[in-house]
């Protein structure tokens, strides 16, 4: 699967630059000023469903998309993307880079088929693996066996 995906400022538009620190990982060139609204933009090549998800501060993870208002149980927001093209995440929402911590880190998952991903949040968090990459590859792992 192929997916192009960035970080765009909401004030202007322009993309945030990002750049290749290993395998799948990016980073932007330089600190997000604290404060600084933006989304994510994802282009699809193939009809796929995304999910987010965020490391939390107590480094467990939470989903950042599809997004769950205060009080829902089922997301009103589909992952899937049958539409090939460009999009920005979330569509009414904005993520924001907040004073808590030096760096936020998001995992972006892609797949053919849709995923249960409030189980694989759970096992995302559950993972012993110290560092954000290797708890969402544990994850993964685990729910595709």
């Amino acid at each position: 699967m192929e997916c192009k995906i960035g970080l765009v400022n909401n004030e202007g538009g322009k993309n945030i630059p990002l750049r290749v620190t290993a395998g799948n990982m990016f980073q932007t060139t330089s600190p997000i000023k604290i404060g600084t609204r933006f989304k994510m933009s994802i282009e699809n090549a193939t009809e796929c469903y995304i999910y987010v998800f965020g490391r939390d501060t107590n480094n467990t993870s939470f989903v950042l998309f599809p997004y769950l208002k205060t009080g829902e149980t089922v997301s009103k927001h589909s992952p899937y993307c049958g539409i090939t093209g460009y999009r920005l995440f979330p569509k009414a929402q904005s993520f924001e880079a907040d004073n808590i911590g030096n760096s936020d880190q998001i995992a972006i998952v892609v797949s053919k088929d849709e995923l249960d991903y409030n189980a694989l949040n759970q096992a995302i968090s559950r993972s012993s693996r110290s560092d954000y990459l290797g708890k969402i590859n544990e994850a993964l792992r685990s729910i595709l066996d």
